[in-house]
């Protein structure tokens, strides 16, 4: 078993495929990352002016902090309301805009999209208002809220969801490619007939190549987290941020190793069953969308709040507020169950098709 998986491994290390997809997946992910390795206390107001030109109005990053109270969410939607009355379809000034809003401030979220829709044709529901959780915060409020947020948990912990979330998406479109390959010249005709001949067992040969085709996916986990992981140390440091060393680990073994194994399981199951690992690939791009798709929770507020047997974990949200899905637990434990049901099935079927 163990020569196996040094195969497989040299035959990795031999493709250049390897090495290209492990740069686009550090690439992607630092691309998504960049925000939150720049986060830190601001020393004065135009410093947050700043940091909103360059990361927009999505999170703390950009000075924007979570709205304390039903009153302020409704503020935060009327000065959205405001630029959108000043768009070419309504052709408001910036007056008659806020003159608008100005006479919507004592409404309910109801009364309001009421009044629009009767006064000026523009279209909203009250799930428009629950989008505006989050307010452009002063300087004292928006580190306040900082300083908030790392006494309660350290700033890896927050970097490290975020992490698993977009290193998680970008390894499962580079797992889906490089797997292929793990099976691809052991089920060509000639060859597939041939190892049915050897005397190594089904056990043997089929945790053999899935361990090297799991081999793989961790060498290229470790170098990539590694490098996150002494960023984040570095830079929480020099913020003054408190951090933990083991968090991003925690994290990487949690949320991404199990979806990792389900696809080479699902690879070692699809190449043994059509004697072709060329199926898992749509299958998988399927499976990947239905796991990153969203949908409306009880309020009717659209968004991802996880997803069933979901091959990937989202973390979506602004940095220090993200938490992991309702069922992100459950599911992990459920991805491992079945990555030990198909090993089995893929055990069997070698079994059934040996030749001698």
């Amino acid at each position: 078993m163990w020569s196996i998986v040094k195969r497989e491994c040299r035959n990795y290390l031999k493709n250049p495929v390897f090495y290209i997809g492990a740069v686009l997946v550090f690439i992607g992910v630092y691309m998504q990352l960049k925000p939150y390795l720049q986060l830190h206390y601001f020393a004065d107001e135009k410093e947050l002016e700043k940091a909103e030109e360059q990361f927009g109005n999505e999170g703390v990053e950009g000075g924007y902090i979570p709205c304390k109270s039903q009153r302020d969410r409704y503020g935060a939607a009327l000065k959205q309301i405001e630029k959108d009355l000043q768009t070419p379809g309504f052709g408001m000034s910036s007056k008659e805009a806020e003159k608008v809003t100005a006479s919507m401030e004592h409404m309910s979220e109801e009364e309001a999209a009421a009044y629009l829709e009767k006064n000026y044709s523009f279209i909203i529901g009250k799930a428009y208002f629950a989008h505006f959780d989050l307010k452009k915060g002063t300087l004292e409020e928006v580190n306040d809220y900082i300083k908030e947020r790392m006494d309660e948990a350290p700033y890896t912990h927050y970097f490290a969801e975020k992490y698993a979330d977009f290193f998680g998406l970008f390894m499962v479109f580079y797992s889906i490619i490089l797997l292929a390959f793990l099976f691809f010249e052991d089920m060509k005709k000639n060859t597939y007939e041939l190892l049915h001949t050897k005397p190594v067992s089904a056990f043997q040969y089929v945790l053999g190549k899935l361990g090297g085709g799991m081999a793989a996916m961790l060498a290229v986990t470790f170098v990539i987290t590694a490098i996150f992981w002494q960023m984040s140390l570095q830079l929480g440091r020099q913020a003054g941020f408190p951090v933990n060393p083991l968090d991003i680990w925690k994290a990487v073994c949690l949320y991404n190793l199990p979806n990792l194994l389900l696809i080479v399981c699902v690879y070692g199951g699809v190449s043994l069953a059509f004697k072709s690992p060329l199926p898992a690939v749509p299958a998988l791009i399927l499976y990947t969308i239905y796991s990153n798709m969203g949908r409306r929770n009880e309020e009717g507020v659209f968004g991802y709040y996880g997803r069933p047997l979901a091959i990937m974990v989202r973390f979506p949200g602004s940095f220090l507020e993200i938490e992991p899905p309702p069922m992100a637990a459950a599911n992990q434990a459920a991805m491992l169950l079945f990555s030990v049901i198909l090993a089995g099935a893929c055990i069997f079927l070698w079994k059934r098709r040996r030749v001698w």
